[in-house]
């Protein structure tokens, strides 16, 4: 079992996907741990399939899981809570927003923690996709109440996939959202950290969008009425 999964999430993202994989490659190499990277391909038509194809062969710790059809952010973590085998495991977009020595922070406060959770240092790029992450964030609290800081990417223990299984399905990240309030109404360990973002390398966002938001939305409701029972 290695010691930890990165799992990279790609929809059409073929002009950044090798120099993601790359960075996080030669990260996990300086930290001289075991790890195992995993492309989560969730129905790719730009050809990003196939390079996750040729990265399996140049990458020996690099494996592929491929929807067949664009399934959305939730199927995409669904998918990888199934399929990470180490003891810790992460999400990565490949959009390159994210510097792979944020693993680097994360393991630095790890011992103590079991639950990781990073949050922006410098906000967003875009004002509208600013805007409307401050309002969805807004109505999250409240609909259903505080919940742990968290923005970007998150760092954790796999045991906890023992304790909690999200029930949200969907295109947001939803999902991941009752993950984290879960864990923490269960009391689990969690460690906060300042990360740092960047623009993109390659495409347009996938989630700061209004179709995105608006899915979101529908799922934290959904969310409420679960929580209430």
């Amino acid at each position: 079992m290695p010691k930890l999964s990165v799992l990279v999430m790609a929809y059409n993202e073929r002009n950044s996907l090798e120099a993601v994989c790359s960075e996080i490659e030669k990260t996990l190499v300086s930290l001289k741990t075991t790890f195992e990277i995993v492309i989560i391909d969730d129905g790719s038509t730009d050809g990003s399939s196939e390079l996750c194809h040729r990265l399996a062969k140049k990458i020996p710790q690099l494996r592929t899981i491929s929807h067949e059809t664009n399934l959305g952010l939730s199927e995409v973590y669904r998918t990888g809570f199934k399929t990470a085998k180490g003891e810790w495991f992460t999400f990565f977009p490949a959009d390159g927003q994210f510097p792979a020595s944020i693993l680097v922070q994360f393991f630095e406060v790890s011992e103590n923690a079991d639950l990781v959770l990073g949050y922006l240092a410098n906000g967003r790029f875009s004002l509208t996709g600013s805007l409307l992450s401050f309002l969805e964030r807004a109505m999250y609290r409240l609909w259903i109440g505080e919940m742990p800081r968290f923005q970007g990417v998150f760092l954790s223990r796999r045991r906890l996939l023992e304790d909690i299984e999200p029930k949200t399905r969907g295109r947001g990240h939803c999902f991941i959202l009752e993950f984290i309030l879960l864990a923490s109404q269960k009391n689990y360990r969690i460690k906060h950290v300042k990360t740092p973002v960047r623009p993109r390398q390659s495409g347009k966002s996938k989630v700061s969008n209004l179709r995105t938001i608006t899915s979101n939305i529908s799922q934290v409701l959904k969310l409420r009425k679960t929580l209430r029972h």
